[in-house]
């Protein structure tokens, strides 16, 4: 969402544009450009000369990798480094379709190294199977018929209208989706099928007529788009094209229930991918296409939020990269980061040269791509994309030379904590942790945010006195001195793992019945609640005591409540007491009964508001105060006072060239998050980010005032 503000600064009304907070589905657990990518480095010169006419997905069995990909004459082979090191194996099938309207195969499916490779027999019009039973990558490859050529009954027989065979695993069965034309030869007309087998029933030898269960998904399929399959292990869920531009999912075939889920602005066309996987503790698809024949616009959808949502994928304008020419052959991959989208870019209207390989992750309801290879000259190869433990490997096809180079680069996402065992120890530390998660090879740091200890309102880290990565899934971490309730975060090259209620850490004792105290009571005035705040409540005491905070009730303060731009409005007229505005701009939310209407209308010159259509103004006097809000605010009123300057652009810059999320900080804003930070008003956090969008709660708001007052307000030493 963007929010458009108009700041009043020196008699000078100016529009600046700022993205506000992203709104995360329960299962994101990526930011926006999250994944770091490596160099793609080429892995293996492909056979059949300088071009290749179709690959498979990319499948991780047993952490290896197993690609398939047909050359120019029609010959599939076998990539993959199930050796140790990348190599070719021919499949030695003979006889496999290729024509200008038909692709032979699809997905493939790997279970203990076995290969299962589903392909349109060009010779005999049948579909059939090819793999390797006894695992190993240089055969003996079997081959067995699927659904023999002009079978009767339903099936028509294939040839031009049936294309993209995919295969998936479930359970002990083998599972193959396809299209094929009923009546023969009649355009749109085409069916939706699904065949299946027990792994146990195929031979281990060619030939053989093994028995295959065929089901009919959809009738009245109208278009050449081929249905894509998937597993997770144990429920096969299919996506395809219905009438021509409307995308259908069935999560389950065994429920025969399918829903629509996208209707593309142009036909669906020739390829899709559909991946399925669990997010954060959810189950979630994701499925990528291209449509419109030459224009080759990639779309991708995903049900990551619980319901599904669907985009065109591409760089946005003024990138230089023409998001309707040269955009194709995508393809899906869910991981325990998240969700992702690989596909070709092309940014001129030819066709056959500089492709880019984009990477694009689905965070904060939205796709958001980056370039990851370097421009490429083969454009109708799919990029193949897969999970793996800590993120994603990619693989694409780099035609520059004589011979095509597979080329693979591996995307990381930060880790994620899931649990924390003992979920409490004593505040003078040492207690040894399990830590759950995600991600976490290669840790560099285990850190507790929030402690009392810190002398902070839970912006800054304490290191833990000791670790032990002990897999990508534990760590055993010692903990330093507290008190409070924590948040433990890991660290690795990718980046901090973001907080959550599965990583909190109790220090026994911390925090009861309120605060350490500025006196020796130990509690703040009337407040029962700040149990796990104690970081806070010498703050709240003294700002209490000074009439510029309040609580909620009787006895409450609600420490973790967040604070509205209202309440802020007040906090921060209590805290300067500025002069009231000689033309008030009577905002159309705020009106003259409300409470902080003198507040806002004094604080108008250093808060942003908003530009109304048709005219006026509205202040947002619910929406909620952010850190990038705060340190706006309180370095503006500082600076009207004479208590601080506002650092210069360059300034400003050298600052925030050690900030790692310094992009996401609205650009004319970025002099005063700077400021606030070189003067200690707030601080970063242990991954060298910012984060200017995070809310803020009372009791953080409490500790970041209280803060002010003793830096810049008063000459008592700083908390």
């Amino acid at each position: 969402m963007r929010r458009f503000r108009s700041l009043l600064t020196a008699g000078l009304l100016g529009l600046l544009t700022f993205t506000g907070a992203a709104v995360f589905t329960p299962v994101d657990t990526l930011a926006a450009g999250g994944l770091s990518w490596s160099q793609p480095q080429p892995v293996l010169t492909l056979e059949g000369g300088a071009s290749l006419i179709w690959a498979s997905n990319l499948i991780v069995d047993g952490g290896k990798e197993y690609w398939v990909y047909v050359d120019s004459s029609a010959n599939p082979w076998l990539a993959t480094d199930a050796g140790g090191t990348w190599r070719n194996y021919g499949l030695g099938i003979q006889g496999l379709e290729h024509s200008g309207a038909t692709t032979p195969l699809g997905s493939i499916a790997v279970q203990n190294g076995v290969v299962y490779v589903p392909y349109l027999d060009g010779s005999s019009g049948s579909l059939d199977l090819a793999y390797n039973p006894s695992g190993n990558p240089s055969g003996p490859w079997v081959q067995v018929p699927v659904v023999p050529a002009n079978t009767s009954g339903a099936l028509c027989g294939l040839g031009t209208e049936t294309e993209n065979p995919s295969a998936a695993i479930a359970g002990s069965n083998l599972y193959v989706s396809f299209q094929d034309g009923a009546p023969c030869n009649t355009p749109g007309a085409g069916q939706v099928y699904m065949a299946s087998i027990a792994l146990s029933s195929l031979s281990q030898s060619s030939g053989g007529s093994p028995s295959w269960s065929i089901q009919n998904i959809s009738a009245a399929q109208g278009n050449s788009t081929a249905p894509a399959i998937t597993s997770d292990g144990q429920t096969v869920s299919l996506a395809w094209d219905y009438n021509g531009g409307s995308l259908q999912f069935m999560n389950d075939v065994s429920s025969g229930q399918s829903q629509s889920i996208f209707a593309a602005p142009t036909d669906f066309y020739g390829h899709m991918q559909l991946a399925a996987g669990s997010v954060g503790g959810g189950s979630v698809h994701a499925v990528a296409l291209y449509a419109g024949g030459n224009s080759s616009t990639a779309y991708a959808a995903t049900d990551a939020g619980g319901s599904w949502s669907s985009a065109q994928l591409g760089p946005t304008s003024g990138s230089g990269v023409n998001t309707s020419s040269g955009q194709d052959d995508p393809a899906a991959a869910i991981g325990f980061c998240g969700v992702a989208v690989a596909y070709n870019n092309n940014p001129t209207s030819n066709f056959y040269t500089g492709d880019t390989v984009y990477v694009a992750t689905y965070a904060g309801g939205q796709w958001n791509p980056v370039a990851v290879g370097s421009a490429q000259n083969n454009p109708l190869q799919l990029p193949a994309l897969a999970p793996i433990p800590g993120g994603f490997d990619l693989l694409y096809v780099n035609n520059d030379g004589a011979s095509p180079a597979l080329y693979a680069a591996t995307g990381t996402c930060p880790p994620v904590v899931t649990g924390v065992i003992p979920s409490s120890g004593p505040a003078a530390g040492a207690t040894t942790l399990t830590i759950s998660g995600r991600g976490f090879t290669g840790a560099t740091a285990v850190d507790f945010q929030g402690s009392a200890a810190l002398g902070d309102s839970g912006y800054g880290p304490i290191a833990a006195q000791s670790f032990t990565v002990v897999s990508d899934t534990e760590i055993t971490a010692v903990t330093p001195q507290g008190s409070g309730t924590v948040d433990v975060t890991v660290t690795t090259p990718a980046g901090t793992s973001a907080v959550s209620s599965a990583d909190r850490f109790s220090y026994a004792g911390a925090g009861q019945g309120g605060s350490s105290g500025s006196g020796s009571s130990g509690s703040a005035p009337g407040f029962s609640d700040l149990t796990g705040y104690s970081y806070a409540a010498q703050a709240i005491d003294a700002l209490a005591a000074q009439g510029i905070i309040k609580g909620t009730g009787p006895d409450t303060f609600d420490p973790g409540g967040e604070i509205t731009r209202a309440q802020f409005a007040l906090l921060m007229q209590r805290t300067f007491t500025p002069p009231a505005p000689s033309q008030p701009i009577a905002f159309a939310d705020v009106p003259q009964s409300s409470v902080a209407y003198a507040a806002v209308e004094a604080l108008a010159p250093y808060m942003d508001y908003y530009q109304v259509p048709g005219g006026g103004y509205a202040f947002h006097p619910t929406q909620y105060v952010d850190r990038l809000d705060a340190a706006t605010v309180m370095v503006k009123m500082l600076a009207a006072t004479g208590k601080l300057s506002v650092l210069s652009p360059d300034a400003a810059q050298a600052v925030l060239a050690h900030v790692t999320d310094a992009s996401s900080i609205a650009p004319a804003l970025q002099i005063y998050a700077a400021t606030a930070l070189k003067a200690g008003l707030i601080a970063g956090y242990s991954d060298g980010s910012f984060r200017p969008q995070v809310i803020l709660v009372r009791a953080q708001v409490a500790v970041l005032i209280w803060r002010l007052q003793n830096l810049f307000l008063t000459t008592s030493p700083s908390p």
